[in-house]
């Protein structure tokens, strides 16, 4: 019997930074201009106890623009550790992502942010 992945993302956290500090004169970002963005993901079981070798797909959308040749998407790939996290971190335009999880014998998860 499959064991599902109800539970992927014990916690899910996007970090946007721009590398702003106190005391300083900002120009705000364009929305759509590069920035850095982190992924923390926690695979679980049914059980409570963390997924180690579960693979994991972050994916980002990126608007399109002229320079892209009409690629508006990109990925960052990897396998849960001993504790079930992956950390995926990428600098780009990007403005949403998807967390995709799977390993054999489970039910595929996704969730989006």
């Amino acid at each position: 019997m499959k064991d599902s992945l109800r539970l992927l993302a014990l916690f899910f956290t996007i970090v946007l930074t721009n590398g702003q500090a106190f005391g300083q004169t900002v120009t705000l970002p364009d929305p759509f201009g590069p920035h850095q963005w982190t992924a923390t993901v926690k695979v679980i079981g049914e059980d409570g106890n963390p997924m180690t070798g579960a693979n994991v797909a972050v994916s980002y959308d990126i608007p399109a623009t002229p320079e892209s040749n009409g690629e508006t998407y990109g990925e960052v790939k990897g396998i849960t550790d001993g504790n079930g996290m992956f950390i995926a971190s990428h600098t780009d335009r990007s403005l949403g992502l998807a967390v995709i999880v799977n390993k054999s014998d489970c039910y595929t998860t996704h969730i989006g942010y």
